[in-house]
């Protein structure tokens, strides 16, 4: 699980290794929403709502920790709303992404 983030009408919005879901707490249920952005042996890493209510998340090389320089920086950080349109937010690629963060202003 790369990220965890509340949903504005309830439930919470999941980033899953092979897709985006939504989890109904109270049924115990959860529905796939979206595929992640298909960038070749990654998955969704961390991951923040931003001040607009769209959700911010990096991606992360599967390779990272076995040092292998299979697929070195071919992460991307994307931004998608409700409508899961993916945009991707850099105009360069990374290994891992942690900790988003946003500007007070």
């Amino acid at each position: 699980l790369g990220f965890v983030a509340a949903r504005a009408g309830g439930g919470l919005l999941l980033g899953g290794e092979d897709a985006i879901l939504s989890l109904d707490e109270t049924a115990r249920e959860a529905v796939v929403l979206a595929a992640p952005p298909a960038e070749g042996n990654t998955r969704p890493n961390d991951g923040r709502v931003d001040r607009d209510g769209r959700m911010v998340m990096g991606m992360y090389n599967n390779y990272h920790r076995a040092g292998a320089s299979q697929g070195e920086d071919n992460s991307g950080l994307y931004r998608f709303g409700a409508d899961f349109e993916y945009e991707e937010l850099l105009d360069y690629k990374f290994r891992v992404s942690n900790c988003c963060c946003f500007p007070a202003d």
